[in-house]
């Protein structure tokens, strides 16, 4: 479910970065579907144990976001 989850979530990023023409959530939501896309690869073509790719997964998907926010927070002007 992990992969589906990082899917979803990373394509929800597509639409906010169009409206509201934020880079930084192009760059989150493609990294998440492209995590995504290789997770799901590994666990599909058994390259990698399958037990180990969702937890390894969801802590890079918590760091793309993360590191998202962190961006986000350092690049706001206080008024």
């Amino acid at each position: 479910w992990i992969p589906a989850i990082s899917f979803v979530v990373g394509l929800h990023f597509l639409p906010m970065a169009f409206f509201f023409g934020a880079r930084d959530s192009w760059i989150c939501g493609g990294a998440m579907i492209g995590l995504a896309a290789v997770a799901t690869f590994a666990i599909r073509s058994g390259t990698a144990a399958p037990p180990a790719i969702p937890p390894v997964q969801a802590l890079l998907n918590a760091l793309i976001l993360w590191l998202t926010a962190a961006k986000g927070i350092r690049t706001v002007t206080v008024v």
